[in-house]
C-alpha cells in the first residue's frame, strides 16, 4: 500500500517528518522503562533465589536478558508466520527481524497484507503478529538502550580509573627525578675532586720541570 496521488505524496512526507521523532522518541521511552524493569527484576530475582547479589554489573545483565529475549520473539516470530504464510523458518526470521528493526522493506507481508481471513485462525494469528511486532519493536529498543548504558558504564568507569593511573605514574615520574637530582650532587662533587687532582698533579710536574 502506497501513495500514488501527488496530494497523499505530500501528506507522507510531512507526517512523517513529525511521527518519526515522535515514534522514535517514544521506543526510547518504552526501552529504557523496559531495561529499568528488568534490571529490577534481576536484582529482586538473585536477592530471592540466590540470596546474594552475583557479580557482574546490572546493565551488562540486562543486555543479555533483552538480547535473548529478542532472539526468543524473532524465532517465536518465525514458526508463527510460517505456520500461517507457508514460509520457510528462515524467511520467517528474516520477516520478523526486517519488521522489530524497522527496516520493513515490505517484501514479505503477512496474509498478503489482509487483515481479515475466511480462516479465523489466520485472522488471529496476524492480530497477534501485529501484537508480536509491537513488542519486538520495543524489546529492540531495550536492547539499544542497554548496550548504550554498559558503554556509558565503561566510560565513567574509565574516568574515574583514568586520573588514579596518571597520580600513580606522576608519583613514579618523581621519585625518579628525585633520585637523579639527589644523585646529581655526588656525581658533580666527585667528578670536581678527579678534575682538581688532575690539575694539582699537573701544576706539581710543571714546577718541577721549572726547578729542574
Amino acid at each position: 500500500m502506497s501513495p500514488h496521488t501527488w496530494q497523499g505524496q505530500l501528506f507522507c512526507i510531512f507526517f512523517s517528518l513529525l511521527a518519526i521523532p515522535i515514534a522514535g522518541i517514544m521506543l526510547l521511552s518504552v526501552g529504557n522503562h523496559v531495561s529499568l524493569v528488568i534490571r529490577v527484576f534481576i536484582r529482586f530475582m538473585e536477592k530471592t533465589c540466590l540470596s546474594r547479589v552475583v557479580s557482574g554489573s546490572a546493565e551488562m545483565k540486562s543486555t543479555i536478558v533483552t538480547f535473548v529475549l529478542m532472539i526468543l520473539m524473532i524465532i517465536f516470530g518465525a514458526i508463527l508466520t510460517s505456520h500461517t504464510d507457508g514460509w520457510s523458518f528462515i524467511e520467517g526470521v528474516y520477516f520478523t527481524f526486517i519488521s522489530v528493526s524497522t527496516i520493513g522493506f515490505g517484501d514479505y507481508v503477512v496474509n498478503d497484507g489482509e487483515l481479515q481471513s475466511t480462516d479465523h485462525g489466520k485472522t488471529l494469528a496476524v492480530n497477534f503478529t501485529i501484537v508480536l511486532i509491537t513488542l519486538g519493536l520495543c524489546v529492540v529498543s531495550s536492547v539499544l538502550c542497554s548496550v548504550s548504558a554498559v558503554i556509558e558504564e565503561r566510560q565513567r568507569r574509565m574516568r574515574i580509573e583514568l586520573p588514579g593511573s596518571a597520580t600513580n605514574a606522576l608519583n613514579a615520574a618523581n621519585v625518579a627525578l628525585n633520585t637523579v637530582t639527589s644523585n646529581l650532587p655526588l656525581r658533580l662533587s666527585t667528578k670536581a675532586k678527579v678534575k682538581q687532582a688532575s690539575e694539582n698533579k699537573e701544576n706539581g710536574e710543571g714546577e718541577k720541570i721549572s726547578v729542574g
